[in-house]
């Protein structure tokens, strides 16, 4: 293993992390900021259900960046998000999280990833 692949912990709610754990999610959206800039193809995230001890290990196989999370609704593939609500639904959920100001600021990357 080359010293240049890194681990990154990101934490889940729990039906994310199901969704994950069966196979049925392989891409994870979130804000483009300073801790996920560091992030690679080839690098392996440990996902943590929050609240638990429970973890899952993913290897990254692709990253997509895109300015909005309303622009990653319409450029990635909907079933690999195992989403099947409107655009403006899935847009909530990630402003559960992040405001518009910091999208705005940061932009949005779709992580693709493989269970391992």
């Amino acid at each position: 293993m080359g010293s240049s692949k890194m681990r990154h912990i990101m934490h889940l709610n729990n039906l994310p992390f199901k969704k994950i754990k069966s196979g049925k999610k392989t891409v994870e959206g979130r804000l483009l900021d300073e801790k996920r800039q560091l992030l690679k193809v080839g690098d392996e995230i440990e996902f943590v259900l929050r609240g638990s001890e429970e973890k899952l290990q993913v290897v990254v196989d692709n990253i997509e960046n895109q300015k909005t999370f309303a622009e990653m609704y319409g450029n990635t593939n909907l079933k690999d998000w195992d989403w099947y609500g409107t655009k403006d639904e899935f847009v909530s959920e990630f402003y559960k999280y992040y405001s518009k100001k910091e999208e705005l600021k940061y932009g949005t990357l779709a992580i693709h990833f493989k269970l391992i």
